[in-house]
């Protein structure tokens, strides 16, 4: 089963309170495939969010290097992952997941400009653009673990159906967002956070506002989590998509780790 070709026009009529209340009601009573996902691996999910990066992160006693170390690699999975959905656009099958492969990339905020909310806070901190750009020009400076998760989702979206491709990405964004909707509030986290280090209020409230708890980041979660109820009903696919959402799930956590252990080297 695939979305039907006018699937975007009805997704993007849906009002933000829509949006919310979907979300919502799916993840209290697990209604969809995704959300079985997000239940059933949630022994994973528990652990990033009590991992010791964002518990000192809550607690205000986080070295601001283990920072530092987590928003350059971070930096560079969400330049490559934009590689990632380019496949996937460029072998979408039928021709309307292009659109809605495109829609992914199209609803963040200034992705890739110096507008986008996550190099402004980083910044804040003492993250530089010399920073920034070293990372993107020096492979010895990209982490084992950051080269392995771009591999595998790059893998997923290149050789999997488009939910397959899905459930290798959709943990990165859901643990972003809201509790309620089934996510650890990581945006939040990652942003207050920072005040011990001088980071104002209303900078810290954007980008809360701007990344996890936005319209446009619960329009990327509705659209993610549709591609992959889409393709529930195939026994096969569906086992392929729980394999790719365990991995994606494991390195998220893993993601939060190598900042937390290097982060000090």
């Amino acid at each position: 089963m695939t979305l039907p070709s006018d699937y975007l026009i009805g997704v993007n009529a849906l009002t933000p309170e829509e949006l919310r209340r979907q979300l919502r009601n799916e993840h209290e009573h697990v209604l969809g495939f995704a959300d079985e996902l997000r239940h059933e691996f949630d022994d994973i999910w528990k652990q990033i969010d009590q991992h010791p990066f964002l518990v000192e992160l809550d607690q205000r006693k986080l070295p601001l290097e283990k920072y530092k170390v987590y928003a350059v690699q971070n930096a560079y999975y969400i330049a490559d992952h934009v590689r990632s959905v380019g496949r996937a656009i460029s072998k979408a099958e039928p021709l309307h997941y292009a659109f809605i492969f495109g829609r992914l990339i199209q609803l963040v905020p200034g992705y890739g400009t110096p507008v986008f909310a996550f190099p402004k806070i980083a910044k804040a901190v003492g993250v530089t653009d010399k920073d920034f750009d070293e990372i993107m020009r020096t492979p010895s400076l990209v982490m084992p673990g950051t080269q392995a998760y771009i591999d595998f989702m790059y893998k997923m979206y290149e050789i999997g159906t488009p939910g397959i491709a899905a459930a290798s990405y959709v943990a990165c964004p859901w643990t972003y967002t809201e509790r309620e909707l089934g996510g650890l509030d990581c945006a939040k986290r990652v942003a207050e956070g920072l005040d011990i280090y001088g980071v104002s209020k209303e900078l810290i409230q954007a980008y809360t506002d701007e990344e996890g708890f936005s319209e446009w980041h619960m329009r990327l979660l509705r659209i993610t989590k549709d591609i992959i109820n889409a393709e529930a009903n195939v026994p096969e696919v569906r086992e392929k998509m729980r394999d790719a959402f365990r991995r994606n799930s494991q390195f998220e956590l893993g993601f939060w780790d190598q900042a937390y252990r290097y982060g000090s080297k």
